[in-house]
Order: C-alpha cells, then structure tokens, then sequence
C-alpha cells in the first residue's frame, strides 16, 4: 500500500470511529454538534502532508477521555473546513502525559477557546482567537512560570481563555481591533488571572 493509500486508510478508520463514538457520546446531538460533524467530508480534500498531520494529531489527542476527546476532535475537523486545512502547520501539540490525560500546546489553546463557542460563531471570533499576539500572551505567560503545575498552568491559560471570550462578546462590533488590543492588556493585568482565581 503506497503512502497516499495508507492515509486515506487512516482517515477513513478516524471517520468510521468518530461515527461510532458520536452515536454513543451524543444521544440526541445538538444543532451544533450536529454541524461539526458534518464537516468531516472536508477532511478528503486536504492534502496528504496535512492528512497526515492531522492523523498523528488525532494519535495525540486519543489520550483525553473520551468525551472531551470526541469534543475536540469535532471542533478540529470543523475549524479546518471554516478556516482552512493551513491551521494544522501554524498550531502544534507540544507535549502530552498519557498518565494523566493532559496535552499542552497552542492547538490545544485553539481548540480549547473555539469548544467554549458555537460552531456558527467560528468566523465572529476568528479575529481575537487566531490573532497569534493574542495566543502568545495568553500562552507563553504561565508556560515560563516555573512555580506552578503544567495543569495549573493550563487552568490559568483557560481562565484567560474564558475571560477573553466574555469581553469580547460584551463588546464585539464591527471593528474589533481596539477591543482585541485591549482584551490583550487585560489578560496581561488583570489581578484575578495572574493568580488564577475566577475573575
């Protein structure tokens, strides 16, 4: 079996068990969750470099529980169809910890903040979740800090994460530039996040 075979192959079994865990996991599925995962089809025309990426990514992502994990991977296959299939060379999984389902990385920030939204909403917030400032502040600042956990450091991310989504729903209009940049300061001051409680 030559390359190309051997990963539409694998893409093909991702497919198959994310059907048979779909069915399991969602009961009676949202329209949201209904939309997501309509959009595997347009995992078959990506190219076999990002077919492949997106194979070891999902390896990767396999350590969740299986809940989160279909979650995830949902979230993945329908940011690829909105934003494009580009997104898996600019986003990375940087470490995993099977032991303790954790995985660490700037996909896993992406995927994290596009789960706490509608998949109707992905081109809203675009402008403030894939602005790379806005994911370096929140990603680099806990990641350097030695004193905490990598879990902790993640709660923290998120709760940056989740502080960010709120601001910028509270105050989206048509030109969000001001509001990102001021969201960026936010998140970089803000008392309550730098020490990781609920703002």
């Amino acid at each position: 079996m030559g390359s190309t075979d051997r990963v539409n192959a694998e893409i093909d079994e991702i497919i198959r068990e994310l059907k048979e865990s779909f069915a399991t996991t969602f009961a009676t599925p949202s329209y949201d969750e209904l939309l997501k995962f309509a959009a595997v089809k347009d995992l078959y025309s990506m190219t076999l470099r990002n077919k492949d990426r997106f194979v070891r990514l999902n390896e990767r992502l396999k350590i969740l529980p299986s809940e989160e994990y279909i979650s995830y991977m949902l979230t993945l296959i329908k940011l690829i169809s909105v934003n494009g299939q580009e997104m898996l060379m600019k986003y990375i999984i940087s470490n995993v910890d099977p032991e303790n389902n954790f995985i660490e990385g700037k996909m896993e920030q992406v995927l994290y903040s596009y789960n706490k939204i509608l998949a109707t909403e992905y081109e809203k917030y675009n402008p403030l979740l894939t602005n790379i400032v806005f994911i370096n502040h929140v990603y680099n600042a806990d990641r350097v800090n030695s004193g905490s956990s990598p879990v902790e450091k993640q709660r923290r991310r998120h709760l940056k994460i989740d502080y960010a989504i709120s601001k910028y729903r509270e105050g989206y209009s048509d030109d969000n530039k001001e509001l990102i940049r001021e969201i960026i300061v936010d998140i970089d001051n803000h008392e309550e996040l730098k020490t990781g409680k609920r703002y």
